[in-house]
């Protein structure tokens, strides 16, 4: 009798290990998820304050920034503009360069049934 209680004590206390490993381990990850989605935030409201204070300065220099998504990439790209004209002075990529880089997307596809 004894024997059989110190084995079901046992696999309980085992039991209670188990559960405790697997609590720690997952609020560890609730913590780490946390933590990486308040340096998100942390750096996507650094990159407003960046981006805004470029502009003010090229607001000062007559020169614009306009903020767009290549369709077919899915990449940003910035297109800078004379602010009294409204010419273009330059696009970053240059639209060509990720014209290119879609149709190779889209080559690899033909080749290839999935990408890596």
């Amino acid at each position: 009798m004894l024997v059989e209680a110190t084995n079901v004590t046992r696999s309980s206390v085992d039991i209670a290990h188990v559960v405790q490993s697997a609590v720690k381990t997952e609020a560890r990850q609730e913590a780490s998820e946390r933590a990486r989605e308040k340096k998100g935030k942390e750096d996507v409201e650094l990159l407003r304050d960046v981006l805004e204070a470029t502009r003010n300065h090229l607001d000062v220099s007559g020169v614009g920034l306009n903020f767009s998504v290549h369709e077919a990439t899915g990449l940003i790209k910035v297109a800078v503009t004379d602010k009294e004209t409204g010419d273009l002075i330059r696009e970053i990529p240059p639209e060509q360069v990720l014209n290119l880089m879609a149709k190779i997307d889209e080559m690899m596809g033909i080749l290839f049934d999935e990408k890596a």
